[in-house]
């Protein structure tokens, strides 16, 4: 069964990553990145639509991907024997708070300088 769901999870990445390499070849992609392309490709009321749906989406991968970075730089600490307050939950979420604010200042600072950042 595992290697069913892999399997569909590679021919769907697969399909989906065509699909956009065709969209994105039809013409420049200004600013809004992948919204823009969905937008243009399905039309403003579904692009917008679908734009809600993943701008939720990537809220919740940051919440995920902060939470799982500041574990792993706790871990981390634990190993050096190095601790904030108490290696536990508080530094976990010291950690976390502070990756929040960099991400918030590079975004703040403009989606140029974001986009520099992230290639």
């Amino acid at each position: 069964l595992a290697i069913v769901i892999i399997c569909l999870s590679a021919t769907v990445t697969t399909l989906t990553a065509l699909s956009m390499s065709a969209i994105s070849t039809n013409g420049q992609i200004r600013g809004g990145g992948i919204y823009f392309m969905i937008s243009r490709a399905l039309g403003p009321e579904f692009g917008g639509a679908v734009g809600a749906i993943f701008s939720f989406a990537n809220a919740t991968a940051v919440a995920m991907h902060t939470v799982g970075f500041a574990e792993s730089l706790n871990d981390l600490l634990k190993t050096l024997q190095v601790k904030i307050i108490d290696n536990g939950q508080n530094d976990i979420r010291i950690v976390g708070t502070i990756a929040l604010i960099v991400m918030q200042a590079i975004i703040i600072i403009g989606t140029e300088w974001e986009s520099k950042v992230c290639a």
